[in-house]
């Protein structure tokens, strides 16, 4: 594929200071011949004069559109290069990752798609998560189990010409589409993603996959697809044995996963737990997250909701004390009250344990009433608090940001005769700092 043309799409609307970021990132590339085909909504913030200035190979089309998919279906048609690669404005490319992704298709001319790691920024632009695709393959994705990334992705347009497009009507899900009809076609080992970072990208709180009341519609929009592909290729052999209510309970169990993340006791998880569990109650999956989330658990198989805190005043039956304490690797914890907790210096990094032992307690724990309380003041990053697992995986947590306010966090227990572990970890921040003032066991009256 050598001197092959590389389109960078993107589209915007009234966003021109992200979008000067955005547009920084590809003047810094080391490789500099690519065009970028603009899909302007009709801003009115400036943004078609600030693109007048960019020093860049520019096509630009500015008119009114019908959101995001309609946006990108125009610029993908309008496209030029061999190689495509599909941007945002809340995105930042690494200065060499076009070259990579050109380098890396001149040695795999017959691959469909290339693509590396995303980088996820945090509102100070800071690096909080990675995310790395492994492999493509079609129920895995029509379940949600694991979604590509498009925005860490280049496409080979020279072999895939118009397969590369996107149906605007499908506004919330065009990026599903697009991975479905390309897994049914291709096989796996025509997708590669290498452990390299291309891209960075920032958690947008505006955006509506950080917003727990949108879900219900990604999801409606998604099995409304799922049905649509299911009668056009039905009859296609890769499809065979493909579970249609398997694959729908999947794409509500996405969406507990992604709201479990968002906001811990959002009663949208319920819903969607639900729903699932009625299209598929062996779904290994719905069981897992279940147990590990911690508020909900299965009794005659249904789902019910435990309370996430008590509610009424609890009663409180122990505190702990420093010696149930283990701190982790390169964390601190200071000997004042409330006690300062700086946290471990990798992203997700545990850093403070804490053991309860029921014997150390006169009174019997009733089941389902009993709660581990902690207060905590963040004042720098963020940290996560959760429930520490036999496997030492981490269940129930919530991730507390930066705020100047004491929060107060319930964990229920979930066997009040055994041990009990709690752990305290940054929170997609190295060395976040807390004010850790009360942990105490409480019961609910």
């Amino acid at each position: 594929m050598k001197n092959k043309q590389v389109s960078i799409v993107l589209a915007t609307k009234n966003a021109r200071p992200m979008l000067e970021k955005a547009m920084l990132s590809l003047m810094e590339q080391t490789w500099q011949q690519f065009e970028v085909v603009v899909i302007d909504g009709a801003s009115t913030d400036g943004t078609l004069d600030y693109l007048k200035e960019v020093p860049l190979n520019l096509r630009v089309i500015s008119e009114p559109d019908s959101g995001i998919s309609d946006a990108y279906s125009k610029a993908l048609k309008n496209a030029r290069g061999d190689i495509v690669g599909i941007f945002s404005t809340d995105e930042r490319y690494y200065p060499n990752t076009i070259e990579t992704a050109v380098r890396w298709f001149e040695q795999h001319p017959g691959h469909i798609v290339c693509g590396g790691i995303c980088t996820f920024l945090n509102d100070q632009e800071k690096p909080v998560d990675q995310y790395q695709d492994d492999y493509l393959a079609l129920e895995r994705h029509l379940s949600c189990e694991h979604i590509c990334s498009i925005s860490s992705s280049f496409f080979n347009r020279s072999l895939l010409k118009d397969e590369l497009h996107y149906l605007p009507d499908y506004k919330t899900c065009c990026d599903y589409e697009l991975w479905a009809r390309l897994a049914l076609k291709y096989p796996s080992d025509r997708f590669e993603w290498f452990d390299k970072p291309v891209v960075k990208a920032l958690r947008a709180q505006v955006s509506m996959s950080f917003r727990d009341d949108t879900f219900r519609q990604m999801v409606d929009d998604k099995i409304h697809y799922l049905h649509h592909f299911h009668r056009q290729f039905g009859n296609h052999p890769n499809l065979s044995d493909i579970n249609l209510d398997r694959c729908q309970a999947g794409i509500h169990m996405w969406a507990a996963e992604q709201l479990a993340f968002i906001n811990y006791q959002s009663e949208e998880i319920f819903f969607h737990c639900e729903k699932a569990l009625q299209l598929a109650p062996d779904y290994q999956r719905i069981h897992h997250f279940i147990r590990k989330h911690g508020l909900l658990k299965l009794e005659n198989g249904n789902i019910v909701q435990r309370a996430g805190k008590p509610v009424s005043a609890g009663r409180t039956l122990c505190h702990f004390s420093r010696k149930t304490m283990l701190l982790h690797h390169d964390s601190a914890l200071s000997d004042t009250d409330p006690m300062h907790l700086i946290t471990h210096s990798g992203a997700w990094g545990y850093s403070l344990e804490l053991c309860f032992d029921p014997e150390e307690i006169d009174t019997l724990l009733p089941p389902d009433s009993c709660w581990i309380q902690i207060s905590i003041e963040v004042i720098k990053g963020a940290i996560g608090i959760g429930s520490l697992l036999e496997n030492r995986d981490i269940a129930q947590e919530r991730i507390l940001r930066a705020a100047p306010e004491l929060v107060e966090v319930f964990i229920p227990v979930d066997h009040p005769e055994k041990k009990q572990s709690l752990m305290i970890r940054s929170g997609g921040e190295g060395k976040s700092e807390a004010l850790i003032h009360v942990i105490t066991v409480v019961a609910q009256e």
